[in-house]
């Protein structure tokens, strides 16, 4: 397992802890939300993707964390890939959670496919922050 940290995107301000909040939904395990996101990329035809967490990640599934509970004190989650040739990166961590965050991030990849329902421009996914649902 390793711990890879999260190099977050250059021009993305980072959101202030005072300001992080929880997810008013269930945000699920790490582990099936980072399933979720490269479920996400493969649906949208992304390739070379690279999860980024504070969180150890399973050594042959370097995409996935790898065990859930006991947050680090950086929750912040940053997703990078390519999309029809282009770099593409998608960073949360409005959330006090790592969960909380991947959530934000599937949930983005979402509702971007299903908006371009034909084909997703890469430039939807240029270095943009990924909210979460806020109370």
């Amino acid at each position: 397992m390793s711990v890879a940290g999260v190099e977050w995107p250059d021009g993305l301000d980072r959101t202030a802890y005072e300001d992080q909040v929880r997810w008013q939904g269930t945000s699920g395990y790490c582990r099936t939300r980072a399933n979720a996101i490269l479920d996400e990329l493969d649906l949208i035809g992304a390739t070379n993707s690279d999860l980024q967490t504070n969180m150890q990640h399973i050594h042959d599934e370097p995409n996935v964390p790898a065990v859930d509970g006991g947050d680090p004190a950086d929750p912040a989650v940053v997703l990078r890939f390519e999309l029809d040739g282009e770099r593409c990166c998608v960073a949360a961590d409005g959330g006090s959670r790592v969960k909380d965050n991947l959530r934000a991030i599937e949930q983005y990849l979402e509702h971007q496919r299903s908006v371009h329902a034909e084909s997703v421009p890469p430039q939807v996914f240029q270095t943009v922050r990924a909210n979460i649902d806020r109370p």
